[in-house]
């Protein structure tokens, strides 16, 4: 075998997965991202925003939401007491890396006086602990990930996987877009957001069945910082549904961006946007 373990995607799923197969010292292992390497990008390239080393949340607001009811299906697959544990993991590795201290939305006296106003309004205050990286600080924080995984982990970018390759109900190895083959006992997917058709397609080639979850559609309204200070100082960003009367219908705000800036996203050929925010620009 070429190498133990293959990872597809260099973002943060792929990234963890390199730090911890490092740190057991399982190997070789090979991390391979059909992106720029991270010293290669630029937050004002578009292509580089979705793809590349450190993932799409390299030039995000850099928000990580530590909590069991929001952000995801995880809670369909884990217990709540292995959720948290991976969720405690995960945010103490960005800190031992760089990431700010300060989490916001704890359940203090401010948080509980707003979720009781929310209710008074027929809203749902959902409570959410937040650590905000800020957008330009992400960076460093990935280069920080990055130094940890040389010499330990090969690294390959600009480099595209076409297919994964199993026999006999094992997997071999993945094929390259330039042809060539790498083998490896085992191979950890995680494309992202990005690779999210060719992994649907992966799996209708290794007969695997896959599950389509729901999708939001999300409307972002830019306003003055001021006009939801007085909430975003306390959660940053507050996690409000409301069911509507006529069809209980379920609306929920998400990505709040304080002090931020609007940006726009490419996603296969459709212009769509999202929002930075800094830490310490306002």
């Amino acid at each position: 075998m070429d190498h133990e373990v293959i990872i597809v995607g260099a973002g943060p799923a792929g990234i963890f997965a390199a730090l911890t197969l490092a740190d057991l010292g399982i190997g070789p292992v090979l991390l391979v991202e059909q992106g720029k390497d991270l010293d290669k990008r630029s937050h004002e390239a578009v292509e580089d925003r979705l793809c590349g080393w450190g993932g799409a949340g390299a030039y995000s607001d850099g928000k990580l939401t530590l909590s069991t009811h929001v952000g995801g299906v995880l809670g369909e697959y884990l217990d709540e007491r292995s959720l948290v544990q991976l969720l405690e993991t995960a945010d103490g590795m960005y800190a031992a890396h760089g990431a700010p201290d300060r989490i916001f939305g704890e359940r203090t006296p401010s948080f509980d006086s707003l979720a009781e106003r929310a209710r008074l309004a027929d809203l749902e205050l959902v409570p959410s602990r937040i650590r905000h990286i800020g957008t330009e600080n992400c960076r460093n924080v990935l280069e920080r990930f990055r130094s940890s995984l040389a010499g330990r982990v090969e690294t390959r970018t600009g480099c595209r996987v076409k297919g994964l390759l199993a026999e006999g109900g094992r997997i071999q190895g993945v094929l390259l877009s330039d042809g060539s083959v790498v083998n490896s006992r085992f191979v950890i997917a995680a494309p992202g957001r990005s690779g999210a058709r060719w992994m649907k397609e992966q799996a209708a080639s290794l007969g695997l069945k896959t599950r389509a979850t729901s999708v939001d559609i999300g409307v972002r309204v830019e306003l003055p910082a001021v006009v939801l200070r007085e909430i975003t100082d306390i959660t940053y960003e507050s996690k409000l549904i409301h069911y509507s009367k006529t069809f209980d219908e379920r609306v929920r705000t998400f990505c709040m961006n304080p002090y931020g800036e609007v940006v726009t996203e490419e996603n296969g050929g459709i212009t769509t946007v999202n929002g930075h925010s800094y830490a310490d620009k306002r």
